[in-house]
């Protein structure tokens, strides 16, 4: 199965555009309602609909990410990166996606 993202709110929406462009499944914080949103709710929202989460807020899902697996708690991925161009950031969700399937990141945190 391919991996589905959901977009946190602070990644560019060209980003998401480009990705698109590729074929990917992808939604975004804002067209599912979750603009503000604590990332709890962002990420909890990511896991019931089965979806890992991309976000550049790398200090708060990393935290979150370990309150989960601490709680025995289960999520659908998270990918994290720091901000770079647009162009750069495609690459290497692209490069990331090429050699995982969703299942490969289950209650993973993945530095792109």
């Amino acid at each position: 199965m391919r991996t589905k993202l959901l977009m946190d709110e602070h990644v560019q929406s060209a980003v998401t555009s480009g990705l698109r462009l590729f074929g990917f499944d992808i939604v975004t914080a804002q067209e599912v309602g979750l603009t503000s949103q604590d990332d709890d709710i962002v990420l909890a929202y990511a896991a019931e609909h089965n979806r890992a989460v991309f976000t550049v807020n790398r200090r708060d899902f990393v935290m979150l990410h370990n309150q989960y697996i601490l709680a025995g708690r289960t999520h659908s991925g998270i990918l994290v990166m720091k901000y770079c161009d647009i162009r750069e950031t495609i690459r290497r969700i692209r490069v990331f996606a090429a050699h995982h399937q969703f299942d490969d990141v289950s209650n993973q945190l993945c530095y792109l």
